[in-house]
């Protein structure tokens, strides 16, 4: 198997083989979704700038009944699956305001209050690749995902 993915098939297999070494990569699979349907929106919604995914996220789901979301993408112009955050819409859509477009996503919907929460106790945006910071984190975020 290739680490090179391009569709939603090759991510999944990708992040089962992650996942017996990664327990970020476990609970993604465990409770999260694939999701590859844009919204409309998608194509003219602001961009926030590349590697800031988190907080470009973050910052827009705060309202505009925009959900966020975290897990793992693959940019349509890298093939390799990454961390990543991007926001689904009322119907499950896609709008990611970092990449342009992506080939793949797989995430955890993670509600606004918890996000909130998690981010005030470890005072840095990206709540999947942070929880080690606090363990306490990790609890809510079960508690609002599970």
């Amino acid at each position: 198997m290739t680490m090179i993915a391009t569709s939603t098939e090759e991510l999944t297999r990708h992040l089962e083989l992650l996942a017996k070494y990664s327990d970020v990569t476990k609970f993604v699979l465990e409770h999260g979704k694939l999701m590859n349907e844009f919204s409309p929106q998608h194509a003219t919604f602001p961009r926030g700038p590349m590697g800031e995914c988190y907080s470009n996220a973050g910052r827009i789901a705060n309202g505009k009944g925009l959900r966020y979301v975290e897990g793992y993408a693959v940019p349509s112009t890298f093939p390799l699956p990454m961390s990543h955050a991007w926001l689904i819409d009322e119907k499950g859509r896609i709008i990611d305001p970092t990449w342009e477009d992506g080939a793949a996503y797989y995430g955890v919907i993670i509600p606004r209050d918890a996000m909130w929460e998690i981010l005030a106790r470890t005072e840095v945006w990206g709540i999947l690749d942070n929880l080690w910071m606090n363990k306490e984190a990790f609890s809510i975020l079960q508690d609002a995902v599970i």
